[in-house]
């Protein structure tokens, strides 16, 4: 697969895809390797190295226990590790196809935004959140202005992909949007799950004012139910871009001493 790229004034910005790896090139021919907006998060505990971590301290306890006290229903600890060994893999198969499952809707749709009439998967499920997702642009987006955009973050080093820049109807104007799959009722139950969507909006957006000036505008999240297709928004507004921006500033800030720290206990 080749690399993603996009030039600007002071070098080249490439994204290598399958590593999720930036790197911007300098027109000196320096070479700068750039962390993504998402690795910034891993701070907060992001669901990827947390579910693993979790995983393994369920392991590792419950086989604890199992030596400690006899009174459990498995005969041998073999047959223990061989249940909590199915039902990591189960785990991690359900996360995989979670992800499998959000980057063909983000696909169809990035293709619709762009003008491309849109295939539907052959699963009915995905298909469904696809058509879904095309009903509510068709009846949400005006115009659009950008799609799936390479963006560079020069002063904090960081870059990223912005799902779609629109202009939605009914006056409500320019909105950055992030198209998100999954279960509703756990986004309105666990606010975790969104309280990470706002600030990666805003790092991308940051990005673009760096790049073109201007003000903020506001953000919005769609979430597209993975059963039922039914679909959930959210608007993060510019009354509350001070307060995101100083957050994702200590983000940064405290993510870059954690990655400094480590390099300083190598020496």
């Amino acid at each position: 697969m080749e690399l993603e790229t996009r030039i600007f004034a002071e070098g080249t910005l490439t994204f290598d895809e399958p590593s999720h790896k930036y790197q911007f090139i300098k027109n000196d021919g320096e070479i700068i390797d750039v962390r993504s907006v998402t690795s910034h998060f891993s701070i907060l505990g992001s669901f990827n190295i947390g579910a693993m971590a979790s995983r393994k301290a369920f392991r590792t306890t419950f086989m604890e226990e199992i030596e400690l006290n006899k009174q459990y229903s498995w005969q041998y600890k073999k047959d223990a590790e061989s249940f909590i060994k199915d039902i990591s893999k189960k785990s991690a198969d359900v996360w995989t196809k979670s992800a499998e499952r959000g980057t063909a809707v983000h696909l169809v749709l990035e293709r619709y935004a762009k003008g491309i009439k849109p295939v539907y998967d052959t699963d009915e499920s995905i298909a469904k959140m696809q058509k879904a997702g095309i009903d509510w642009f068709d009846a949400n987006v005006e115009k659009v202005i950008s799609s799936e955009v390479l963006v560079y973050n020069k002063e904090h080093n960081y870059s990223g992909k912005y799902d779609l820049e629109c202009i939605l109807n009914d006056g409500r104007g320019r909105v950055l949007l992030d198209w998100k799959t999954g279960s509703i009722a756990n986004y309105r139950r666990l606010p975790d799950m969104s309280s990470k969507q706002n600030l990666q909006l805003l790092a991308y957006m940051e990005c673009l004012l760096e790049q073109e000036g201007g003000n903020p505008f506001n953000r919005m999240v769609v979430i597209i139910d993975r059963d039922s297709g039914e679909i959930m928004t959210r608007t993060y507004g510019t009354e509350k871009y001070q307060r995101d921006k100083s957050i994702f500033l200590q983000i940064i800030n405290l993510n870059n001493y954690f990655h400094d720290y480590a390099d300083e206990w190598k020496q």
